[in-house]
């Protein structure tokens, strides 16, 4: 913050153990405890002991966060990867930065997302999208999505989120909806990659964080289901 002027505003929570919080994935089964989420089995494992004696297969792979600072101080980004077999496994451990993974069992089921905006931990707007496709199959990011109407539920967990962050910005949470519950699987605490969806739904999320910022009352509004991304 010392490097910007005072005019500026800078719409990121002042207290740093937000963030670090909100992009730490090993919390993310309590944050989705807490919620009133699922949580798919996870284990953390480490570099060198790659595996627990017998873990479930197939595996999600993900590193500790997103983005990961290496000793000589740049920031390496890994994408989550799956392995159906130790081999694979040991594939996707040495294709990841850092020392530290989360494991989690592959949950089937339809990929699903909520997004909005929170105001020092309130919730202001949300949307709500399902995924009817992903790339890469089976492990990837929604490639064609569509808004459909809140759920109370979903909506309840993804504000107590925000209140457990003391969140101030854009956030999303993805969730596997399958047969047996809801399985929170990522928080992505910034601009997403399917935040278009939200915008030809009506709901301008930048537009909604800026007005915040500045102090004014933001135009909400109620937004469209049945948009397409």
């Amino acid at each position: 913050r010392s490097h910007f002027p005072s005019r500026v505003r800078l719409a990121v929570p002042t207290d740093p153990a937000a963030l670090e919080k909100a992009t730490d994935k090993f919390l993310l089964a309590d944050i989705a405890a807490d919620a009133g989420f699922s949580s798919p089995p996870s284990v953390i494992v480490d570099r060198r002991t790659p595996a627990p004696p017998d873990p479930p297969t197939p595996w999600v792979v993900k590193p500790q966060r997103s983005e990961t600072r290496l000793p000589d101080g740049t920031i390496a980004h890994g994408n989550t990867r799956c392995a159906g077999t130790r081999s694979d496994l040991r594939e996707s451990l040495d294709s990841l930065p850092g020392d530290r993974f989360l494991l989690q069992s592959q949950i089937d089921g339809r990929l699903c997302g909520i997004a909005g905006v929170a105001d020092r931990g309130e919730l202001v707007c949300a949307e709500q999208r399902v995924a009817h496709r992903i790339w890469p199959p089976g492990c990837g990011q929604m490639a064609y999505a569509e808004s459909v109407p809140l759920d109370a539920s979903v909506c309840r967990g993804f504000a107590h989120v925000a209140r457990v962050l003391s969140w101030t910005g854009i956030m999303q949470l993805q969730f596997i909806d399958s047969p047996e519950g809801r399985y929170l699987i990522d928080i992505n605490p910034r601009i997403y990659a399917s935040l278009a969806l939200a915008l030809a739904a009506g709901l301008n999320l930048p537009a909604i964080w800026a007005q915040l910022e500045l102090g004014s009352r933001p135009s909400v509004g109620r937004y469209r289901p049945g948009a397409r991304f």
